[in-house]
Order: structure tokens, then C-alpha cells, then sequence
């Protein structure tokens, strides 16, 4: 099962490079869990900092990320599952 995640990941990390929509990073959780968390933090900073750069270029205000992926579940009167 978990060789199938991991497809099914890679599947969706070369879709999104495609259509440049959303840079992924994959972190190596063998390290100790502070080695982990600092991988963590520094993608998690520079995604920031570029979104800022880029809302600034834009001359936009709104600090708001922007969503990943968005599906509406059927049958659930259009609610909708983001992330």
C-alpha cells in the first residue's frame, strides 16, 4: 500500500510541475526529529518569502496562500474539500 502512495504522490508532484502550479519538496524523515523540523521550517519560510515577493511584484495586498487542490465530494450539496 504504501509503494502505491508514494506513485500515487509522484504522480501528482509531476502533474502540478507540468502545469507549474506547485513546487514540492520532498523531506528525508530519517534524520532525528529536529533535523526533520528544520528541513520543515526553511521550505516552509522560503514558500513565505517567495509568495510575499510575488503578492508585492502583483502590488497585492491579500497575504492569503493560495489553495492546492479543491474537489467537491458528490452527493455532499457542494461542499467543497480543500487543502
Amino acid at each position: 500500500m504504501q509503494i502505491r502512495v508514494r506513485q500515487r504522490f509522484a504522480q501528482l508532484q509531476q502533474q502540478d510541475e507540468r502545469t507549474g502550479q506547485v513546487p514540492w519538496h520532498v523531506v528525508n524523515a530519517a534524520g532525528t526529529i529536529e533535523q526533520v523540523q528544520k528541513e520543515i521550517n526553511e521550505i516552509v519560510e522560503a514558500t513565505i518569502d517567495r509568495i510575499h515577493c510575488q503578492k508585492d511584484e502583483q502590488n497585492n495586498d491579500s497575504h492569503e496562500l493560495p489553495k492546492l487542490w479543491q474537489s467537491v465530494i458528490p452527493g455532499d450539496d457542494n461542499k467543497e474539500n480543500s487543502i
